[in-house]
């Protein structure tokens, strides 16, 4: 399949959002975008030709091996920190339901939520959001390509069935009840790559969106998918929010292509080749330097210029740590794939 490398710096921008938005908070015209844009760049990259059985042993592959390697190396952590059978227990639990809480965060107020990702892998639910979005995306994706009207048929029918799934009092597992606005998204990714270069867009069109991304982020504030909130309007913020993400999208991968050949290009765009080691533990890193950092120095107040540096530092930390981390697995598993290769040829 064809490497995109203007995909490749908009996963990098997208990630290195979501590792500043846990290490400090961001803009909401950051947040409101971020997490869509990896299901719209799944979608834009999708070429027909495979069963559905293969796309999902391909997603199986890069989503949920590494999600469930991922959640045995943090328990094995914190089980060395000191945590109890109990707590070790409610964190498996957590790790299997793959959801940041059980409430729906609106009715949080009136009951006690409870919060399952708690061994610093509170990013992790994406992943199996992911997942279950594209279950649903590959079942219906070529017919959507060949016909217009089924097309919309079903982005209609999923954005009515995530109308009403965002209304159910709790957070379903493994995203089940987002899997379908995610659908729409990665559908829209689709279309995108099949019947527009981004590379050629004209600078009007993208001056257009720009103008649309900021009027759809000022009336709809508050997005954070990961406790389903679509939005400023509840259930009825699901179109905004598909929108916005779309729009978000785009941008980024324009933003990709007008900077891919310059080296904070090439630096995004191996971030963005590197996105599932950084996603499992960059929180665990985050945490870790702030502990360190609390113990050799007095921390700068959070509004001042010296905090945005210390912040920025932590960032960079966290992401050089989880590529340098990377590298070594990849290493690790050259190694034994070499000395399989070599048993194989002795015998």
């Amino acid at each position: 399949m064809r490497r995109y490398p203007y995909i490749d710096v908009a996963r990098g921008i997208g990630m290195v959002l979501v590792v500043a938005g846990h290490a400090m908070g961001i803009s909401m015209y950051l947040t409101c975008f971020f997490m869509q844009l990896f299901f719209v760049l799944s979608g834009y990259v999708y070429r027909q030709g495979k069963s559905y059985k293969q796309n999902m042993k391909r997603k199986t592959e890069r989503l949920l091996v590494p999600y469930f390697l991922g959640s045995i190396v943090l328990l094995g952590i914190y089980k060395v920190l000191g945590r109890t059978t109990k707590e070790m227990l409610f964190s498996g639990i957590g790790i299997l339901y793959s959801r940041y809480c059980f409430y729906n965060m609106d009715i949080a107020a009136e009951k006690n939520n409870i919060f399952f990702l708690d061994i610093a892998n509170g990013a992790m639910w994406y992943l199996t959001s992911l997942f279950t979005a594209g279950a649903v995306y590959y079942a219906v994706i070529d017919v959507c390509i060949r016909s217009k009207k089924k097309c919309a048929g079903y982005i209609i029918c999923f954005l009515a069935v995530s109308v009403c799934l965002a209304k159910l009092p709790i957070l379903l597992p493994w995203s089940i009840d987002i899997a379908f606005a995610g659908a729409v998204l990665m559908i829209a990714g689709t279309l995108l790559g099949q019947n527009y270069s981004i590379e050629k867009w004209k600078k009007k069109w993208i001056f257009c969106i720009v103008v649309l991304f900021f009027v759809l982020a000022k009336v709809n504030p508050g997005i954070n998918i990961s406790v389903r909130s679509y939005g400023n309007y509840g259930a009825w913020s699901v179109l905004l929010f598909i929108l916005v993400g779309i729009c978000g999208s785009i941008l980024c991968m324009w933003a990709g292509a007008m900077i891919e050949s310059m080296w904070l290009g090439k630096i995004l765009a191996y971030i963005g080749k590197n996105t599932v080691v950084i996603l499992i533990f960059h929180i665990f890193i985050l945490q870790s330097t702030e502990v360190i950092a609390e113990k050799i120095m007095e921390l700068p107040p959070p509004e001042s210029g010296w905090n945005l540096c210390y912040q920025i530092v932590r960032i960079t930390v966290a992401i050089v740590l989880c590529l340098l981390l990377n590298r070594c697995l990849e290493y690790g598993k050259k190694v034994c794939m070499n000395k399989k290769k070599i048993r194989g040829d002795e015998t």
